[in-house]
């Protein structure tokens, strides 16, 4: 996503193609985009051990001898 909003921000302006369609990206969606990132990779930090937890948790319940 960073690289997405650099690229339409910053990069596209910087080649040798000018084009009538170059336009940046609105300051709103850029700043949705790296405030999106930062959480979103922060979440997966966080879910990804309870997910492997409870997947240890169920794996031995299924297999626990009575």
């Amino acid at each position: 996503m960073i690289l997405f909003v650099l690229y339409h921000n910053k990069l596209q302006f910087t080649g040798f193609y000018e084009g009538p369609n170059q336009q940046k990206l609105p300051h709103s969606i850029s700043v949705t985009f790296l405030m999106t990132f930062p959480a979103l990779f922060i979440a997966t930090r966080i879910v990804e051990p309870m997910t492997i937890q409870k997947a240890e948790m169920l794996h031995a319940q299924h297999f626990c001898l009575y």
